[in-house]
């Protein structure tokens, strides 16, 4: 026998003890009890494992999600450097109008076109 299988030996054997000192009316409540708490543990065990279950399944697809997610659809592939970032939050947090973000490529060429006409 195991450590564990001692010790649960142990504990039966003091509380059967203090059980039999007990009067007749309070063994057969202490029966009723023990005989109705394990009717409960054997009517919630399959709801509380299958909720656990569920749980499970739930929480691994969306970790599988989430590592499948970015290499599906190159998520990756997005310019991760610090200077590109900056400009993004100075594009957010800049008070000018949304209208000059929509035209913002021909504000670019219009700058570059300015360019080589001062180069020719």
């Amino acid at each position: 026998m195991n450590r564990r299988d001692d010790f649960t030996d142990q504990i039966n054997q003091a509380l059967n003890a203090e059980a039999d000192s007990l009067d007749y009316r309070t063994q057969i409540a202490l029966q009723r009890a023990r005989a109705e708490a394990l009717q409960e543990a054997r009517q919630s065990r399959p709801a509380r494992t299958f909720g656990l279950a569920l749980a499970t399944t739930a929480l691994s697809g969306f970790l599988a999600f989430t590592l499948w997610w970015p290499h599906a659809n190159n998520v990756n592939d997005a310019p991760s450097d610090s200077a590109s970032l900056f400009a993004d939050l100075e594009i957010l947090a800049s008070d000018a109008p949304v209208e000059l973000y929509a035209e913002m490529e021909f504000y670019l060429w219009l700058e570059e076109s300015g360019e080589d006409d001062a180069a020719a």
